[in-house]
């Protein structure tokens, strides 16, 4: 009987580990999900942003060297910048988008083909954003976090070739 006790409840302590690093996995999810959408439907990408970008947005490539921020006009013509904030959290205009379970600990991007073809002639590269990210999921406490190293691509959508 205290065997089969024992048994049950490791898997209860099994489950409930899974549970939170399913749930720290899905966070980290969705915020990839909403980067990468935004991406797809927006337009105008720009490689570090200035604080200027959300008034008036401008584009610029990183295609050598990562950059640590992105600003990408959202299909509602809306300026938005996707940064990583001083608490190692994913951020859309300063609001955290990664539950507190999720540590960032590195977020670049690389962009290219941001210039639209009106601009110049000779830019016959559809727009895209290659996105990575790294850190850490916690289990709770006194549990080990668990690493994660992502990467994405997105492509805009409408054509700008």
């Amino acid at each position: 009987m205290t065997l089969v006790s024992g048994g049950y409840l490791l898997l209860i302590a099994v489950n409930r580990e899974a549970q939170a690093s399913a749930t720290g996995v899905n966070n980290l999810s969705y915020a990839l999900d909403t980067m990468a959408r935004t991406i797809r439907t927006g337009t105008m990408y720009s490689c570090e942003p200035q604080s200027s970008y959300l008034t008036t947005p401008s584009v610029k490539d990183c295609s050598a060297t990562a950059g640590s921020s992105l600003g990408v006009v959202d299909q509602n013509g809306k300026p938005t910048i996707f940064a990583l904030s001083a608490d190692k959290a994913i951020t859309l205009n300063g609001t955290r988008i990664t539950d507190t379970a999720i540590t960032v600990d590195r977020l670049n991007f690389y962009v290219q083909g941001s210039t639209p073809r009106s601009n110049v002639l000779q830019d016959t590269q559809q727009p895209s954003v290659i996105i990575v990210v790294q850190g850490t999921v916690s289990q709770g406490p006194g549990k080990p976090s668990r690493t994660f190293n992502v990467q994405t691509t997105a492509v805009m959508r409408s054509i700008d070739l």
